[in-house]
């Protein structure tokens, strides 16, 4: 009986520890797990921003991974609530406008006239909003970005996690956002950021009679205040702005430039984030396009180059093919006419040759080939090469804007001898194991020597949110790593670890590489292990990897190539 009473008593007493612990130490641990989560998202935030201020400034498309949520650990006898989620969302769109501004100088074909209807006025612009939606840390702060400021909201207070990029100085960088996106999750998304228009190259402001005025929407005017200033001076955030006194109101913030009679400069884009169906203000203004009576024109554009070889020995010739487009519209100029003559140009010197197509003269996209010979170029050289193309106008290809450059190399003969793998020039993705997700990548190399290679490890840097490769196959079918060549050589880590992006993957079975054959390299899949293993999407993302190898000789070395996988790949 005294047994019997003992272990009642011990059940009581392990049954209240473990209600204890479930309404005092749970909560706790549960609000560190969010505390930690909401710092990891301040930074992806800061990444959004900068992909999206990037992709203003330099064009072209940006994928960011924001993880909206998080999970908490797994408890045996206790109990969690549901795991935290976030939204990700644009907000409506609303106007900014630029007023009490002139356009002092023509740019691009346009007059000044035609700059300010363009550049001036009102503009649909959207920011962006991250709320999280914790179960215990019930004061995180929404996380925004407003017109290139990322900054964290508490309702009565903000704090800035980067600098505002709006006003600098003398210039003006305005990069309008488009897009309607609202996503919740307690998982990764991928946000991509694309350009749509622009930018512009920079165009001379003067004020008017009043000081030219920027009106932006914001929902937090308080930190537009500190990081700008109220008054015009040193001691404000910008000497020559500031946010207009007791101006806010409706959403809208007036902000005031303050060099009466001084130019400014300039520039601006837009950028989608999200599904996006709206035409942007035609922003690609440059001022660098060929003129002629006054007017400037756009020559025909290169789209696409191409070499091979890419590494010769000095005698041997380089073959080379352009692809032009000179399709043109009433806004850039271009020429919409026909393609008359095509060059290779090698940049380090006066030396030029022909580009030949049985398209002159009758179409206005065409691709043009020609051969470079080596004979009289320096050997252990490497040489920058472009094309240009001319239209029926006498009109040539602007190279500094539409043009494109690719590298060769010339060695002797004992060099050559001694090369190895390079890189062919061409990466794709394809999709893993979560649909929709280009996790897997490919990349190919080409052995350029005379003898054969074989292909013994490979390493990969780490890269945006992803930390390791691994494969979610569990039918022994696709390893991690899969070298595809004459024998094909493969690292497989069979258990469910993967490999750690940033260490040496060694191959299980290596993979020879013979003389002027190409090799593919195909990686499954890039992941995140600290979000459960979360499939990462690699399209547009930079990618640096090495590729160790063998000679017959025993020797050996290696070959290291960052790459960016195209999109639609």
């Amino acid at each position: 009986m005294t047994v019997q009473i003992g272990a009642i008593l011990l059940l009581a007493i392990v049954f209240t520890a473990l209600a204890l612990y479930q309404v005092n130490a749970v909560p706790a641990e549960n609000q560190a797990v969010e505390i930690d989560h909401n710092r990891q998202i301040h930074g992806e935030m800061q990444e959004l921003r900068n992909a999206i201020k990037n992709t203003g400034t330099t064009g072209g498309s940006t994928s960011i991974s924001v993880t909206l949520g998080t999970q908490y650990p797994t408890r045996t006898f206790l109990t969690n609530p549901p795991d935290p989620t976030g939204t990700l969302e644009t907000t409506d769109p609303s106007p900014l406008t630029i007023n009490n501004a002139d356009v002092t100088a023509p740019l691009g074909g346009y007059s000044e006239r035609e700059l300010e209807d363009r550049l001036l006025g009102s503009h649909e612009t959207r920011t962006v909003v991250y709320r999280p939606h914790y179960n215990e840390y019930r004061d995180a702060p929404a996380t925004r970005i407003e017109h290139g400021l990322a900054f964290n909201d508490f309702g009565d207070a903000t704090v800035e996690l980067t600098d505002q990029p709006l006003i600098d100085g003398d210039r003006v960088t305005i990069v309008l956002v488009d897009g309607d996106l609202s996503t919740s999750s307690s998982s990764a998304t991928t946000v991509d950021s694309r350009s749509l228009s622009g930018p512009t190259d920079p165009v001379s402001l003067e004020s008017t009679d009043d000081n030219i005025t920027i009106t932006v929407p914001t929902q937090s005017p308080d930190v537009w205040n500190e990081t700008i200033g109220t008054d015009f001076g040193p001691e404000s955030g910008q000497e020559n702005a500031r946010v207009v006194p007791s101006g806010y109101a409706d959403g809208k913030l007036p902000i005031e430039l303050a060099k009466r009679g001084e130019p400014y400069d300039l520039q601006m884009a837009c950028v989608a984030i999200g599904d996006s169906d709206t035409t942007c203000e035609d922003f690609d203004i440059d001022g660098e396009a060929d003129s002629r009576d006054g007017t400037t024109l756009a020559g025909p554009n290169v789209t696409d180059l191409e070499l091979d070889p890419v590494t010769v020995t000095r005698g041997e010739t380089v073959d080379i093919a352009g692809k032009f487009d000179n399709r043109g519209t009433a806004t850039d100029l271009r020429g919409g006419t026909p393609i008359v003559d095509a060059e290779w140009y090698l940049v380090e010197n006066d030396r030029n040759g022909f580009l030949s197509s049985e398209e002159f003269s009758r179409e206005t996209t065409l691709w043009a080939n020609g051969t470079i010979d080596t004979e009289t170029l320096e050997t252990n050289t490497t040489y920058t090469v472009g094309v240009r193309a001319q239209d029926t106008r006498g009109v040539w290809t602007n190279e500094s804007v539409d043009g494109r450059v690719m590298e060769f190399t010339v060695e002797d003969e004992d060099s050559a001898e001694q090369r190895g793998l390079e890189y062919a020039g061409t990466a794709r993705t394809s999709e893993g194991s979560q649909s929709g997700t280009d996790s897997r990548v490919a990349f190919d190399l080409v052995n350029t020597g005379t003898d054969s290679v074989t292909v013994e490890g490979v390493t990969v840097e780490k890269t945006g949110p992803a930390d390791k490769i691994r494969s979610d196959d569990v039918g022994f079918t696709v390893p991690e790593v899969f070298v595809q060549s004459t024998d094909n050589g493969f690292a497989w880590q069979f258990g469910s670890g993967g490999y750690r992006l940033g260490d040496r993957i060694d191959l299980d079975d290596t993979a020879t590489v013979e003389e002027d054959q190409e090799v593919s390299v195909i990686l499954t899949e890039f992941q995140q292990q600290r979000n459960t293993n979360t499939a990462i999407d690699m399209t547009g993302r930079s990618i640096t990897a090495t590729v160790d190898y063998r000679y017959d000789d025993g020797t050996t070395d290696e070959v290291t190539i960052t790459f960016t996988p195209p999109e639609g790949t």
